[in-house]
């Protein structure tokens, strides 16, 4: 039987900045269960049942979620410092951006993710 596994495949996609700069972001084609599950995870605070075990409440940090998701798909970029210096993709990297930047990255990986649930739709259709 196919597709048991994730494969490590890898996509470029182009990141829409107000600038024009040629961006990318280099992500993961499907992420594997494994980091699905630690992002579903990641936003769930303050998990607490209530003394009759009928009601349960929860917080929720959607800025965690967020980021979760973004360091489970992205790799690598071609992001650059003031002075052009290329920056390698990491946490702090990513924390350290501009809000706009941020979202832009946001939406090209929303994009990919969309593209995909499509693409199943599509062939699920066939």
């Amino acid at each position: 039987m196919k597709g048991q596994f994730v494969n490590a495949v890898t996509v470029r996609v182009p990141v829409v900045l107000v600038d024009d700069a040629d961006r990318w972001i280099e992500i993961r084609a499907m992420l594997p269960v494994g980091l699905q599950k630690k992002i579903e995870a990641s936003g769930v605070r303050d998990y607490t049942p209530d003394a009759t075990k009928t009601t349960k409440t929860f917080g929720v940090d959607l800025s965690a979620f967020s980021f979760s998701r973004t360091l489970a798909y992205v790799l690598d970029w071609n992001f650059m410092d003031e002075s052009g210096k290329a920056v390698p993709f990491s946490e702090a990297a990513m924390l350290a951006l501009s809000p706009e930047v941020y979202d832009a990255i946001e939406t090209a990986i929303t994009g990919h993710i969309e593209a995909q649930a499509d693409a199943k739709k599509t062939q699920a259709g066939s």
